[in-house]
């Protein structure tokens, strides 16, 4: 049986390349998949080379096949059906982490199945869902704060979906993107494209623009003893930040927060897969299908690749559709 993946070949070209299929091993399953999410931001950086040697480690993903030097495969949230394995997981809806592939052998301890109440299309926001549960606890927002989410992707609309839902809370998005920007608004958000003197600083920020200029914006904008809870990934990218004025003197605080490990206020009543069955808890939401975005066909992705190496893109999110 052949597989169809789609590879990084240099930083200038993606194809699909054909392979023939192993027979599954015991305690593994074949996946039919119907969607994987194309993580805009972090694949974008991965298509054009943009992955410090230093995290070549640490960026790889389960079932990974090359090297960030290139070629490679890469992606990281799938969901599809199992065609073949143990008897009974066959016609299970799965989710995994796994590069975009329309056929692929899992180990049934890397699968979750799908309640029945999450369709295949939107499950695959399960992984950047996590990153934002994350995000929240990491931030440990509290009833009645003043907070600013710098960049409306999908990572910042997630994000708002949850912080919306505390009582108290005044929520803001800045999104220099005019498309993003409605589509906040849309949302039923306070959004805007710039900041001015007539607005107040805020307790906490959360920064996803994965530009210079939006961190010193949230940093900039904090009251003092406030938290900038930094969701972007600069790769390679090295950037400038004046901490002179107020950073110092009024207690800054920048906190990273990353998907792979949980949150330190999180420990130690929560675990991945507790983390795990909260966020497809979630995911039961219709309102969250808003965030789906645009939809790619499998034999498209080498194409919109190109497009992603080029230029950022206005969309909230992309995923790709293979049946």
């Amino acid at each position: 049986m052949q597989a169809q993946t789609l590879w990084h070949i240099d930083s200038n070209q993606s194809l699909i390349r054909s392979s023939e299929l192993r027979t599954c091993a015991r305690n593994e399953c074949l996946i039919r998949a119907h969607y994987s999410m194309i993580s805009l931001g972090t694949e974008r950086l991965v298509s054009r080379g943009g992955i410090p040697v230093q995290a070549y480690q640490t960026m790889k993903v389960p079932y990974m096949e090359g090297e960030f030097s290139f070629p490679l495969t890469y992606g990281y949230s799938l969901t599809g059906e199992v065609i073949d394995g143990p008897r009974e997981w066959i016609g299970e809806r799965v989710h995994c982490m796994h590069p975009h592939q329309d056929l692929c052998i899992v180990h049934t301890t890397d699968l979750y199945v799908i309640p029945e109440q999450v369709p295949l299309d939107r499950a695959v926001l399960a992984s950047n869902l996590e990153t934002a549960i994350n995000a929240v606890w990491d931030g440990q927002p509290m009833v009645g704060q003043r907070i600013l989410i710098i960049g409306y992707g999908l990572i910042g609309a997630l994000l708002a979906y949850l912080l919306n839902d505390i009582k108290g809370i005044q929520l803001d998005v800045m999104e220099v993107n005019s498309d993003r920007l409605d589509l906040a608004r849309q949302h039923g958000l306070s959004g805007f494209d710039r900041l001015n003197s007539s607005q107040k600083p805020y307790d906490q920020v959360y920064h996803t623009s994965a530009t210079e200029a939006g961190l010193q914006t949230a940093i900039d904008w904090l009251m003092p003893q406030g938290k900038v809870i930094e969701l972007s990934w600069f790769g390679q990218s090295t950037i400038r930040l004046n901490l002179g004025s107020s950073f110092h003197f009024d207690r800054k605080r920048i906190i990273s927060s990353q998907v792979s490990t949980i949150s330190p206020s999180a420990h130690p009543q929560w675990d991945h897969l507790r983390r795990k069955h909260l966020v497809f808890r979630l995911l039961e939401d219709p309102k969250l299908h808003d965030f789906l975005g645009t939809c790619i066909p499998f034999a498209e992705a080498p194409e919109f690749f190109q497009q992603l190496r080029n230029q950022s893109q206005a969309a909230l999110n992309a995923y790709i559709q293979y049946v």
